[in-house]
């Protein structure tokens, strides 16, 4: 029995091949990821404050890799992405200032997504 852990959110199917070459395709399967593991040493960083938060938060996202594109998005803990902003490149830090005033008090996420990586770290709105 083999076993693959997706590392990133997509759409997957699973085809198995037997030792007569017939192929059969599994259903596909949407699958968001909302959460993941640190990395114990990563050059990748990244900072949200204040948290908790009231008002708005700050992003700083730094990596050694140089992507065209990084999103965050503040998701619930359903995955539901409530808002989203670009990030904007200067001095190699890519950076987004989000309002959360109008958002519910709890535990949210915040989502970084780049051209190769999904980042998530949790943050608090509310006192």
């Amino acid at each position: 029995q083999n076993s693959i852990i997706p590392t990133k959110s997509g759409f997957y199917t699973v085809k198995a091949t037997d030792e007569n070459g017939c192929e059969a395709f599994s259903s596909g399967y949407t699958l968001t990821i909302t959460a993941i593991e640190e990395e114990i040493i990563s050059e990748i960083t990244t900072k949200i404050f204040p948290n908790p938060a009231t008002d708005k938060i700050r992003i700083e996202y730094r990596t050694p890799d140089h992507p065209k594109n990084v999103q965050a998005e503040v998701i619930n803990m359903f995955g539901m992405v409530l808002t989203g902003k670009s990030l904007v490149k200067s001095n190699g830090i890519y950076t987004a200032d989000i309002d959360v005033s109008k958002q519910n008090r709890g535990k949210f996420f915040v989502r970084i997504i780049s051209d190769d990586s999904v980042k998530v770290v949790p943050l608090v709105i509310g006192n």
